[in-house]
C-alpha cells in the first residue's frame, strides 16, 4: 500500500476551523470518502484501478469488493473481495497481471479478471455487508459503445484521476455518467499519478436565523411566556455543496443556569420533507414547555453529510426564552381513605383535597383513578377536591389511588396512595400472646415443642411466635419450628407461628414471620439491611415483619422510609425483656418511625 504523500486543504475565510470530513461510524457514511480515485485505461494489459481512503479511519477491505461489469451488463461480470486494511490517507491498487512493471511494483492485489476493462466497462466498489454501492466508475447497466466522454477526454487509452474536489463516492450505479465532472484526463501509459491522491475538503455547512416573522433576530419564539407556554426554536441550514445534515442534526441545546435541561440537545424536525435542496437553505423546528425561569440560553450544533461542523451566529449561546410565573405545583392533601390504612367499608369514599396559592387550580385537569382505571367522569371535581363514591362494592383487598391535578400555570402535581379493605369480623375481640420468643435453638431455653406446650397449656395465652435468631438456625432447627407451629395452631384454640429474628450486628433486630425460609447475615448475600430488605420485599403477602427493640434512632439506617418495606414491616415493638432481663420502654422510636 503507498502512502499519501500530501492532502491539499482549501481554507475559506469565513471558516475559523474545519474538521476533517469522514470520520462518522453511521453505517452508509462511515466509508464517505472511501473512492475510486485513479483509472488507467492504456496500451495491451496497462491496466488499473486505485482506491483512496479519504476518511479519519483505517478501513478493513474485507468488506469491499470490487466488480466488473462488462458490455452494458447490470450485474458483476467478475469480482473480487478485497483484503487487509487501508489506513486514512492511503491508497490501494488493483493491477492486471501482466501490466507494466511500474505499475505491478506498486500494485497491492492482482486480479486479470476483473482489472480487464476497454474504456466502455463500468467498475464498481461495493460494501459486501449490504451490496450497497460505494462508488461507481461508469453507467451499470449501459454499453456506451466504445468509452465515456467526449473525444478527446474520454475513458479509452486514457489515464483518468478523480478531481480534488470530489470527497465522496457515486453511490447511484445506473445514473448517466459524464467523466469529465469529476475527472482529470491524462495522456495513454500515464502512471506519474499512481500511489498518491489529493482530495480538498469542502465547505462547511452554516446555521442562519429563519427571517421568518419573530426569527429574524434570534431562533426561539415567543420570548418570553410560562411554563404552559410551547416555545418553538428554528435555525436554517445552509450547504454550498448541496450536502444534507448528518443524521440527528441540526440539534438544538437548551440550557438553564449553563446546565443542559433533561434531554437536551434535541434533535429538530425538517419544516419542508419535500425541500432537499441545502445550498439555498432549509428550515428546521423544535417545539417544547420549560419551567419558570429567566437563566435560559440555547443554541445551535449541525454537520453535513461528510460530518463537518456547521458555523454562524446561532452555534454560539444566545439568551431566552424568559418562563415567568409559577413554576411550583399545587399541593395535594387530605386523602381518603388514609394512606395504607386498612378498612371496612366496601364503599368507601376515595377523595383528596388540593390547592394553589400562586396560579389556582385547572379543574379541568384533575383526574382520578382506582386500580388504574379513570373514574374522573364519575367523580366530583370542585377547586379544592375530588370526590368519588364507589356505585357497588369494592373487592378485599389492597386498592391503588392515583390523583393529579395541575395549577393554571401548567404544573403537574400527581399523588399515589393505597389502602386495604378487609373483612369484618362479626364479634372483634382481644388476643393475648408472645410475638418474640426465643428456644435453644439460638439463645433461649428447650425447644419450640416445649414453648407452644407450656404457651398453650400453661401460660393460657392465645398466641406464641418463636423467632430464634437465624446465625444460629440450622435447616434441621427451622423445619421443627414450622413443623411444630403448624401441629400446635388449632382454630378457636391456639394460633402457633413460625418465624426468625434477623440480626444485624449494627444495625436493628427484625423478625419475619411465615416466610417458606430464613436468612442470615452470615450469607454475603444478606449481610447488610438494603440486602435483607430486596429479599424481604420479594416475600408473598402473607409474609409480614416487625422491628424489635430499637435502642437506638439509628437503627434499621434511621428508619430511612421504603414504601415497599412499609408493606412489610407492620408492627414495632415498644417494650422488650422479661427475667432476668430488665424491661425497655421504646415509645419514643415508635413515634420517630411514624415520623418517617
Amino acid at each position: 500500500m503507498q502512502k499519501k504523500f500530501f492532502l491539499l486543504l482549501i481554507v475559506f475565510a469565513m471558516v475559523v476551523s474545519l474538521i476533517f470530513p469522514f470520520g462518522n461510524n453511521t453505517k452508509g457514511q462511515i466509508d464517505n470518502g472511501f473512492i475510486i480515485s485513479e483509472y488507467i485505461e492504456g496500451s495491451s494489459f496497462n491496466k488499473a484501478i486505485e482506491l483512496y481512503n479519504g476518511t479519519l479511519t483505517t478501513i478493513d477491505l474485507s468488506n469491499y469488493k470490487l466488480a466488473l461489469y462488462s458490455n452494458g451488463a447490470s450485474s458483476p461480470s467478475q469480482s473480487v473481495t478485497l483484503s487487509g486494511t487501508l489506513a486514512a490517507g492511503d491508497t490501494y491498487i488493483i493491477a492486471h497481471g501482466s501490466a507494466d512493471p511500474a505499475i505491478l511494483a506498486i500494485a497491492d492485489l492482482i486480479s486479470s479478471s476483473v482489472i480487464n476493462f476497454n474504456g466502455d466497462d463500468a467498475v464498481a466498489l461495493i460494501r459486501t455487508s449490504d451490496a450497497s454501492f460505494v462508488d461507481v466508475f461508469g453507467q451499470i447497466g449501459f454499453d456506451p459503445g466504445t468509452y465515456w466522454g467526449v473525444s478527446p477526454n474520454t475513458t479509452v487509452d486514457h489515464t483518468l484521476v478523480r478531481k480534488p474536489s470530489v470527497v465522496k463516492g457515486d453511490p447511484i450505479g445506473n445514473d448517466v455518467f459524464e467523466p469529465s465532472l469529476e475527472w482529470n484526463f491524462y495522456p495513454v501509459n500515464d502512471f506519474t499519478h499512481l500511489g498518491s491522491h489529493e482530495m480538498t475538503i469542502g465547505s462547511a455547512p452554516t446555521l442562519d436565523w429563519t427571517g421568518e416573522v419573530g426569527y429574524e433576530g434570534d431562533g426561539v419564539e415567543p420570548s418570553s411566556g410560562s411554563p404552559s407556554t410551547t416555545f418553538t426554536y428554528r435555525v436554517k441550514y445552509t450547504d454550498a455543496d448541496n450536502d444534507a445534515p448528518l443524521s440527528g442534526y441540526p440539534k438544538v441545546h437548551i440550557l438553564k443556569s449553563s446546565v443542559e435541561i433533561s434531554g437536551s440537545p434535541f434533535t429538530m424536525i425538517e419544516v419542508d420533507t419535500s425541500d432537499t435542496t441545502y445550498s439555498d437553505g432549509k428550515l428546521y423546528t423544535y417545539s417544547t414547555t420549560l419551567s419558570a425561569g429567566t437563566d435560559y440560553t440555547y443554541y445551535f450544533e449541525a454537520k453535513d453529510a461528510n460530518n463537518v461542523s456547521a458555523t454562524g451566529i446561532p452555534t454560539s449561546s444566545q439568551a431566552g426564552p424568559t418562563v415567568s410565573g409559577d413554576g411550583v405545583p399545587p399541593v395535594i392533601y387530605g386523602v381518603k381513605p388514609y394512606r395504607m390504612s386498612v378498612t371496612y367499608e366496601l364503599r368507601p369514599e376515595i377523595s383528596a383535597l388540593y390547592t394553589d396559592d400562586d396560579s389556582g387550580i385547572n379543574t379541568s385537569s384533575v383526574y382520578l383513578k382506582l386500580d388504574n382505571v379513570d373514574l374522573t367522569s364519575q367523580a366530583t371535581v370542585t377547586s379544592t377536591g375530588v370526590t368519588y363514591t364507589p356505585s357497588s362494592d369494592l373487592a378485599l383487598g389492597k386498592h391503588n389511588v392515583e390523583v393529579g391535578v395541575r395549577d393554571n400555570a401548567g404544573n403537574l402535581k400527581t399523588l399515589q396512595w393505597y389502602f386495604t379493605i378487609t373483612e369484618q369480623l362479626t364479634t372483634p375481640n382481644h388476643y393475648f400472646g408472645d410475638p418474640h420468643s426465643h428456644t435453644s435453638y439460638s439463645d433461649g431455653a428447650l425447644t419450640p415443642y416445649d414453648a407452644f406446650t407450656y404457651a398453650r397449656d400453661t401460660a393460657n395465652i392465645d398466641f406464641l411466635a418463636i423467632t430464634d435468631h437465624s446465625n444460629s438456625l440450622s435447616s434441621t432447627e427451622w423445619n421443627d419450628t414450622k413443623t411444630q407451629a403448624s401441629n400446635f395452631t388449632q382454630d378457636g384454640v391456639f394460633v402457633g407461628l413460625c418465624g426468625f429474628e434477623y440480626t444485624h450486628t449494627s444495625d436493628g433486630h427484625i423478625n419475619v414471620y411465615e416466610s417458606t425460609n430464613f436468612v442470615s447475615r452470615n450469607d454475603a448475600n444478606y449481610d447488610t439491611i438494603p440486602e435483607f430488605y430486596a429479599w424481604l420485599k420479594a416475600q408473598p403477602d402473607n409474609v409480614f415483619a416487625q422491628f424489635n427493640h430499637p435502642f437506638t434512632l439509628d437503627d434499621f439506617l434511621g428508619f430511612a422510609y421504603d414504601s415497599d418495606v412499609d408493606k412489610k414491616i407492620i408492627l414495632q415493638e415498644v417494650g422488650n425483656g422479661s427475667p432476668p432481663y430488665a424491661y425497655a420502654r421504646l415509645e419514643e422510636a415508635y413515634i420517630y418511625a411514624l415520623d418517617k
